[in-house]
């Protein structure tokens, strides 16, 4: 056996005795090419070398001449030097050509002489595989691995994957590492072949058990996801660890993310720094692209903008997409360098050009916006479909939206459900959310508020505060056909805690009013405030209310004035309305008629129904503006159309007396009746008023009763009074006398002046109660003991008329006094009558409207009904007829009957 068949046999003895006793040259050349490729033994690149050395250094032959030329061009156990690697190839030249005739090992070099250009020697793709062929076909498996090459590729000849397995598969049974590797690659593409993971997985693991460092980083992979084999992260961890402190790029860059991510390892940024730097060193770019973020972040190591910048800019121009992104952004945002957009849209078009998705998807935002370019939408769509195509679902969504909204593109709900899905197959949040809001509309089809739900609830499960916030919704107002308050508090929550104002203060109403939680007006203030300083104008005109109203906070109508005004200049009808409100009532600010019109007005523009009603109020009465019953009519017809009853009741009434409009009862009757469906206690009470009355319809005293029952059911004082009236005179129903007093009770609990005067008169004249004079002024006087201003009041009453008492006018007077300056209404009322009457007294009517005044101005109905008649005939007072009106008005919402009376009777307010 010659000296290459020994090596073809893996005669290893033989050769190193040959080499060792006999000093042959060729033995140790082939010895050195068994330890370089692992050929029937360990590879051993050390020992290569030595051969290698000792080979050339006996008689200078032309294969160890190659070996040396490669030592010196890899820089491998000696300093790189091309110059004598390029020297070492061009006199082993010739040698290799005279030899490769008879010599298969040199035909094979020389192949790869004319394949890689060695030396002087030009590329000649056809010489290289004529020499691979006739060395593969005399079996030298490294020119068979070769062969394989050439095939795969379809260098010089057609590309065929069944020839270059083949040649694989023959080059294999030398059982070097490298042939084994590369039939497991076969499997793993399916190079020829079946993809075979499971085949793949046993080649790599006879390589990695060889020694070969890409089979041991690919056996790490297999093993750590599962791949043809069992999933075993104890083995997979330790062929990464294995390939990597062998210095294998890929295995280094994983082990740095597992221990970025924690998966399967304990997290641990120092370690994921450690593996990612160890990669870089190698120029890896994913793990530059880890490494500069890191820098960038602070992440295992100190913050470095610099070297994030440097080694981002190292691994774009190494042409790595992901950097050219992350280069880019440092450019448009200013990481370590100036802001440079035109720079940064540079870079961003090379990624896009290298298809990175999100280039794509940052130039299609660019286009839609017209930054750095002109705003072009069909470009921003086509950028965004090329990044959704690419698997970003941000970009899916984009698109999504644009098709939903018909931006750049005509509208089309089904194209824009259809990127939503696709997104939403990739957990995008914002996409599961939009979905959700499509299927909850409609959009799509029917109304499906499950399939809303659905959506919605994958959205808020990933920690889309938005969906969260509208699960929050569908639960609070019962979209699924129920209420669950307490579901409902449980979404705003994880919303608001999110930052999301509008969960914020949607939050903030459920403590307020105690839905799925007690009310806790702490708690509300606290969310209300949370969701003000976002600038959400709800929270602040909500926190204008709770002011207002004192709710967990001492009412405050500065603050409440402060906050709903904020809200009114940014165009909030609600709190135009509020600030409106209480400029037209005067809380915590002077009366201003002409402010509150003119906030009611912003607000009802907007359409707010209860600010068209209260404009048309103002119409109505003149309040603000000049007295208009057409603008009163136009605005309660707004309101009325929107479903306000009270708008409607106020419309009714204006067609019940043709007051802007033509006298319609029919019309009126109908306004009245939509109102008292939603049981409207002034439409109930009027329209018994006009069955009373036979207002467009017959008298009907039947209906009449029955409908002031059920407004005095509700409530209403003056269908209460009417109620015991006609229960008192027995019309169309048995005189009750005991009833009437019921109904006379129950209307002066509700304040009003008529219903307690009848209710005095009834005890006066024993109607269904027993006339009891010294048992009335035996609770007075023991009311008046613990300085009850009213008791004292009646008191004086009683010894002015001689109820249960001797007159005794000195004695009345007194008790009037003491109780007018208690500050008791009555009492100044009556006070005023002395000093108008002359009671007790001269006449002094200056004192007397004095009085009138005081007692008005705490509300006592009887006084601002005396005030108006001072003003309207200047007594002790100028005659002043607005003034007159206004305090009729002021009697007349406490409806005091006198006041009522007077209204009914001249029709000056209603």
């Amino acid at each position: 056996m010659n000296i290459y068949e020994l090596y073809i046999k893996k005669e290893i003895a033989e050769l190193e005795s040959l080499a060792l006793n006999m000093n042959n040259a060729l033995a140790y050349l082939y010895l050195g090419v068994m330890y370089y490729e692992g050929y029937g033994i360990e590879v051993n690149l050390n020992k290569a070398i030595e051969y290698f050395k000792k080979s050339y250094n006996n008689d200078q032959n032309p294969k160890a001449g190659y070996y040396i030329g490669w030592m010196n061009e890899m820089g491998v156990s000696v300093q790189a030097d091309l110059e004598k690697a390029n020297y070492y190839y061009y006199i082993s030249f010739e040698g290799l050509l005279e030899e490769a005739t008879n010599d298969t090992y040199s035909a094979y070099l020389l192949s790869v002489f004319y394949f890689e250009g060695l030396g002087s020697i030009e590329k000649d793709y056809v010489e290289a595989f004529n020499w691979c062929e006739k060395a593969a076909l005399e079996g030298l498996h490294s020119a068979q691995l070769f062969l394989a090459f050439f095939n795969r590729e379809g260098i010089f000849i057609e590309k065929n994957d069944d020839l270059a397995f083949y040649w694989y598969e023959e080059a294999s049974k030398s059982e070097t590492p490298n042939t084994i590797y590369n039939l497991g690659l076969c499997y793993q593409n399916g190079l020829g072949t079946e993809v075979n993971d499971s085949a793949a997985f046993n080649q790599f693991l006879k390589a990695g058990n060889k020694k070969h460092l890409n089979a041991q980083a690919d056996l790490g992979r297999y093993y750590f996801y599962g791949i043809g084999t069992t999933k075993d992260a104890v083995q997979g961890l330790f062929w990464y660890q294995t390939a990597a402190e062998r210095g294998h790029s890929y295995a280094q860059y994983s082990l740095g993310y597992f221990y970025e991510y924690g998966i399967e390892v304990e997290e641990s940024l120092d370690n994921a720094y450690y593996w990612y730097n160890e990669a870089a060193k190698n120029n890896y770019a994913p793990a530059m692209q880890s490494l500069a973020f890191f820098y960038e972040y602070g992440y295992g190591t100190e913050t470095n903008l610099e070297a994030a910048f440097e080694i981002y800019k190292e691994a774009a121009e190494l042409g790595y997409p992901a950097s050219m992104y992350s280069l880019a952004e440092c450019y448009r945002y200013g990481v370590f360098v100036n802001e440079d957009l035109q720079e940064a849209i540079k870079w961003y078009e090379k990624a896009k050009d290298n298809n990175f998705p999100k280039a794509f998807l940052t130039l299609g935002y660019f286009y839609e916006e017209g930054i750095g370019y002109k705003k072009n939408l069909k470009m921003a769509l086509d950028y965004y479909e090329k990044a959704a195509m690419l698997n970003d679902s941000i970009a899916a969504t984009n698109l999504a939206y644009l098709y939903a909204e018909g931006v750049g593109t005509e509208k089309s709900i089904e194209k824009a459900v259809y990127w939503y899905e696709e997104a939403s197959k990739q957990e995008n949040a914002r996409a599961q959310n939009n979905l959700g809001y499509i299927y909850e509309m409609g959009q799509y089809g029917e109304p499906n508020i499950e399939k809303g739900l659905e959506y919605y609830e994958k959205a808020a499960n990933n920690g889309f505060i938005i969906a969260q916030s509208n699960l929050g919704v569908i639960y609070e107002h019962g979209k699924m056909g129920y209420i669950d308050y307490e579901k409902a508090l449980y979404w705003y929550e994880k919303a608001a805690q999110g930052g999301y104002a509008t969960a914020q203060h949607n939050l903030g109403q459920l403590y307020a009013y105690g839905k799925g939680t007690e009310a806790n007006y702490e708690e509300a203030i606290n969310w209300y405030l949370k969701a003000h300083e976002q600038k959400y104008t709800s929270a602040t005109v909500s926190l204008g209310y709770m002011y207002d109203s004192g709710l967990g906070v001492d009412t405050d109508y500065e603050k409440a004035l402060y906050y709903y005004e904020i809200a009114a200049e940014r165009g909030d009808e609600v709190g135009q309305h509020n600030l409106a409100y209480m400029y037209d009532k005067g809380n915590g600010v002077s009366i201003d008629y002409e402010k509150a019109v003119y906030w009611y007005k912003s607000a009802a523009e907007q359409g707010y129904s209860k600010s068209q009603l209260n404009l048309g109020l103002k119409y109505e009465l003149g309040e603000g503006v000049e007295k208009d019953y057409q603008k009163a009519f136009e605005f309660y017809e707004k309101s009325a159309i929107q479903g306000n009853s009270s708008a409607q009741a106020n419309l009714a009434y204006l067609y019940e007396n043709g007051l802007g409009t033509e006298k319609d009862y029919h019309k009126a009757m109908n306004w009245y009746l939509k109102a008292a469906k939603d049981e409207n206690e002034r439409a109930e009470n009027n329209i018994g008023y006009i069955y009373e009355c036979g207002l467009g319809v017959d008298v009907n005293l039947e209906e009449a009763v029955k409908w002031y029952l059920k407004a005095a059911e509700h409530g209403n004082a003056i269908a209460q009074c009417n109620l015991a009236y006609f229960y008192e005179n027995g019309t169309t129903i048995d005189i009750d006398d005991e009833k009437a007093f019921y109904w006379f009770n129950e209307s002066a609990k509700n304040g009003n002046s008529s219903a307690l005067y009848n209710l005095g008169r009834l005890y006066e004249h024993g109607i269904g109660v027993e006339q009891d004079y010294k048992a009335a002024l035996s609770y007075y006087e023991k009311a008046a003991d613990y300085k009850n201003s009213m008791a004292i009041n009646n008191v004086g009453l009683f010894y002015e008329l001689g109820y249960g008492v001797d007159i005794n006018l000195e004695v009345a007077f007194k008790w009037y006094k003491e109780a007018a300056y208690l500050g008791y209404s009555v009492a100044e009322y009556n006070l005023a009558l002395c000093y108008a009457y002359g009671k007790f007294v001269e006449v002094d009517s200056k004192i007397a409207f004095m009085w009138y005044e005081k007692s008005a101005k705490q509300g006592y109905a009887s006084a601002e009904y005396q005030l108006y008649k001072c003003y309207r005939d200047g007594f002790g007072v100028k005659e002043n007829q607005d003034k007159a009106n206004y305090w009729l008005n002021e009697s007349a919402k406490q409806n005091y009957q006198s006041a009522v009376d007077e209204i009914e009777k001249n029709k000056v307010v209603r």
